[in-house]
């Protein structure tokens, strides 16, 4: 009888120390991957800075317009602002509506 347990417990034994072993190429294999995949930076998430090119869009106007702002005024703020800031988003119009929001909040409180 002891015979027999000497080889189940043998056999328990091989078998966890197969599973162990595949664990370990798991993990080896694991850590190989993420060593070798490239982290996101800021500056990969498809922000960019402005260009010459970049100008209000038609509702960024009529936003300015309705709020009766001086666009061409807030645009060459706003772009002063990204080049001496190195600013850089993914989405301009939607930066320069933030802008102009927030000189028409700047505008209602000096008229308060």
């Amino acid at each position: 009888m002891d015979h027999e347990m000497d080889m189940d417990l043998c056999k328990i034994v091989q078998d966890l120390m197969g599973v162990v072993d595949n664990l370990l190429m798991r993990v080896s294999t694991l850590e190989q991957s993420t060593e070798q995949a490239p982290r996101k930076t800021r500056a990969g998430r498809g922000k960019r800075a402005i260009a010459e090119t970049d100008a209000p869009t038609e509702k960024c106007r009529n936003l300015a317009t309705k709020w009766k702002l001086d666009v061409g005024h807030e645009w060459g703020k706003f772009k002063n602002y990204c080049l001496a800031h190195d600013a850089r988003y993914a989405n301009f119009e939607s930066a320069f509506r933030n802008w102009l929001a927030n000189a028409y909040e700047r505008k209602m409180k000096g008229a308060a």
